[in-house]
Parts: C-alpha cells; sequence; structure tokens
C-alpha cells in the first residue's frame, strides 16, 4: 500500500424547490347558511354556555350519584373514544397548518472506495483509498395563493369541534343514563318503604275490625272487605 488519500472536499449540495403555486381553487369560499332564529333568548351567550357546561347532576346533593356519575365516565369505553378522536382531530389542525410553513429536508452519506492500479505489464501498483462524503439539502415552500392550506385547516378544525360536540353528546347521554337509572332506583326505594308503612297501617285495622266483628259490630263481609285490602297492599311489596 502506498498510503490513504482523501480525493475531495465535503460535497454540500442544497436543492431548493421553488415556489410552485397550484392549478386551481381548492373549493368556493364557505358561506354561512340562514337560519331563522328568535328574537330573544331565554339565556344570553355566556349563561347558556355556563348551563351546557354545568355539572347538573352535582344539583341533587347526592354523594353517591356523583360517585356513579364519576365511575361510569372513567369506565366507559364510548367516552374515550370520543375524547380520543377529539385529540386525533386537534392533531390534524396542527398538521394541516404545517404546510403553510417551509418544508425542510436534508440527508448525508459517507464511504470509503479502495481502488487498484497496475503499473505496466503484469505489474501492480499501490491500491488507492478514496474517501467521500456527500450531503443534500432539501427546501420546500407552498404559498397558499388559492387557499388549499387554509381550507385545509378549516376542514380540520371543523371536524374537531364536531368531535368535540359528539363527545359531550356521548356525556350527556351516559350520565343522563346513570342519573335516570339512580333515580328510578331512589324512587322505588321511596315506594318500598311508603308501601311497608301502608301494610303496617292495614294491618292494625285489619285487627282493630276483627275485635268489631267479634263484638258484632261489624259484619263478616266488612271484615273480609278489610282483609282483602291488606293482602292487596301486601301483593304489591315484592314487585317492588
Amino acid at each position: 500500500l502506498m498510503g490513504k488519500r482523501l480525493t475531495g472536499p465535503v460535497l454540500l449540495m442544497a436543492a431548493v424547490s421553488g415556489v410552485v403555486p397550484l392549478s386551481c381553487t381548492v373549493g368556493p369560499e364557505y358561506e354561512r347558511p340562514r337560519v331563522e332564529v328568535p328574537e330573544a333568548w331565554r339565556f344570553g351567550t355566556e349563561e347558556a354556555l355556563d348551563t351546557a357546561d354545568v355539572a347538573w347532576w352535582a344539583l341533587f346533593e347526592d354523594p353517591v350519584l356523583d360517585q356513579l356519575v364519576v365511575e361510569a365516565l372513567h369506565a366507559n369505553m364510548d367516552v374515550r373514544i370520543a375524547a380520543a378522536r377529539v385529540e386525533e382531530f386537534a392533531a390534524r389542525i396542527g398538521i394541516s397548518r404545517s404546510a403553510a410553513f417551509p418544508q425542510v429536508g436534508y440527508g448525508a452519506e459517507a464511504g470509503r472506495q479502495e481502488i487498484s492500479r497496475e503499473i505496466g505489464a503484469g505489474k501492480l501498483g499501490g491500491d488507492r483509498i478514496s474517501d467521500f462524503f456527500n450531503a443534500s439539502l432539501n427546501v420546500g415552500w407552498e404559498i397558499d395563493l388559492w387557499g388549499r392550506v387554509r381550507r385545509a385547516t378549516d376542514a380540520a378544525r371543523a371536524d374537531m369541534l364536531a368531535a368535540e360536540e359528539v363527545r359531550r353528546g356521548v356525556i350527556l347521554t351516559l350520565v343522563t343514563s346513570v342519573a335516570t337509572s339512580y333515580i328510578g332506583l331512589r324512587s322505588l326505594d321511596e315506594q318500598l318503604v311508603i308501601a311497608r308503612r301502608k301494610l303496617e297501617t292495614r294491618r292494625s285495622t285489619v285487627e282493630l275490625f276483627e275485635l268489631q266483628f267479634e263484638k258484632g259490630v261489624i259484619s263478616q263481609l266488612e271484615l273480609a272487605q278489610i282483609r282483602s285490602e291488606y293482602e292487596r297492599t301486601a301483593a304489591t311489596i315484592p314487585a317492588l
């Protein structure tokens, strides 16, 4: 070997893509549809937003209901999926907006070559070792003359807002279901308490009528009627 020699300096290649406008406008300008609305509202804008976001189930001041709602919100898969969709569309907004900024890419390559060379007929000379380095830089920037990037961002934002409303709808449906079921259960508990009290009252009345029947104050028909009312009241308790 005759030694190693660096054959050339580092080569830097910068390729600037240039500005290439798109061929046509991407869709018409968005126009908000006309919607007939009342001249006056029961609540102002701020009040309506506050009302929509309030934890209305907390107004019952029932810690059991509060805990049930918390557990349902944490465990329900529909709520998790809806929240993930909101995060997904929020990320898409960032991706769409990034297209409005310069895009930069780079690359690098390095290597070594060993080249044999001959001297004269049948004689070998020393090998030559060649090192090479290549670097590249790519810069591209699309100027949004026709609004493609802006409209893609607007569409992504609209998707995110729609996903957020879906998430709120899922939460509202879930919480309403939990609260309705819980209130229904509490209502049945109260009905059971009332039915038991009523049954106890009927039992006392039956005992009183039995004494009156023994003394001949009332007829057997009247006693049978009060006993029938007692049995009818007792029959409602298992259903509750």
